[in-house]
């Protein structure tokens, strides 16, 4: 269940497996329920970013090494703000699921509509 995401580094998958969400918890000091918490708050640690960002795109089958290199550049170049919203909505995906993927119980759902009527943007690079 990976999710690709256009955001300012590039247009990336990101997935959690149990290692990246056990690594999560370790170098935030905090499970990932709590760092999305922080994340959907505006409340979050530098950390809370970097390492959603980096870890999920490791989970997605990104070596380690290049996924830093990828989060510390970005990370030179945009703003935290954005990188949050990335972070963010790559954890969601993974500890909530995507309201939009549909599944077999509602046959003909249309894409990209949510039950609640909305829509879900999966862009985060910070373009308007």
């Amino acid at each position: 269940m990976s999710t690709r995401l256009v955001w300012q580094g590039g247009a990336h998958e990101f997935h959690f497996r149990i290692g990246e969400l056990r690594a999560l918890q370790d170098e935030t000091d905090s499970g990932p329920a709590e760092v999305l918490a922080r994340l959907n708050s505006g409340f979050w640690r530098v950390d809370d970013i970097l390492c959603t960002l980096r870890l999920g795109l490791v989970g997605a089958g990104m070596a380690d090494g290049e996924a830093r290199k990828i989060v510390d550049r970005t990370f030179e170049e945009a703003n935290l703000y954005s990188m949050a919203m990335t972070a963010c909505a790559a954890l969601t995906a993974r500890l909530v699921g995507n309201p939009d993927a549909g599944s077999e119980d509602e046959p003909g759902k249309p894409q990209g509509e949510s039950p609640a009527g909305g829509t879900l943007v999966s862009s985060t690079d910070g373009a308007a």
